[in-house]
């Protein structure tokens, strides 16, 4: 297989160099107002639709998760992802990834309902893995999905955002041509 960027700016070419800005002068996840600006405005372009950003910064900062994200602790995202507003429990996975990608993004992949399309139809067309789709829902499965997707169509060469973006843009090629 081989793994072409294309098009990618097309979608993202004002999107990611104001996000890498941002993120880049906000390493950290400590001060409350940071963090809210990273929440609100990777929602905003990612179109991710968390509707509660503030809770999502206050349960970021509470969390205390710079130690996990810069070491590519799978479970942090599963935590970020979990967040508690008013009497209901919420699950922001698609979020979560990217939030923890955009802090490490050699450490994490990005869930999206692309990349969950396209990762079923290459397991359907060539085997590479066995999985149920709630499994591409917990991040420490579907983190070992694509390290094995990697492996199965030797890409060892290539980074984690650059894998990120060819999925992304096949299930989306792919799902628009339906």
């Amino acid at each position: 297989m081989r793994v072409v960027r294309r098009n990618w700016d097309t979608y993202f070419s004002d999107t990611d160099p104001a996000l890498s800005k941002v993120f880049k002068a906000f390493p950290k996840n400590k001060e409350f107002s940071e963090v809210l600006i990273k929440v609100v405005l990777l929602d905003r372009l990612y179109h991710v639709n968390i509707f509660k950003p503030y809770a999502v910064a206050r349960h970021i900062v509470h969390l205390s998760v710079d130690k996990a994200l810069s070491e590519g602790t799978i479970d942090i995202v599963g935590k970020i992802a979990r967040v508690k507003i008013g009497s209901q429990s919420k699950y922001f996975y698609s979020f979560a990834t990217k939030y923890c990608n955009w802090h490490s993004p050699n450490k994490f992949f990005i869930y999206d309902s692309f990349v969950d399309y396209i990762l079923r139809e290459y397991k359907r067309k060539f085997h590479f893995m066995e999985f149920s789709p709630e499994d591409l829902r917990e991040y420490e499965r579907y983190h070992r999905i694509l390290l094995n997707f990697m492996d199965f169509f030797h890409l060892d060469s290539i980074s984690k955002k650059t894998l990120d973006e060819f999925l992304w843009l096949e299930g989306k090629r792919i799902k628009k041509e339906l």
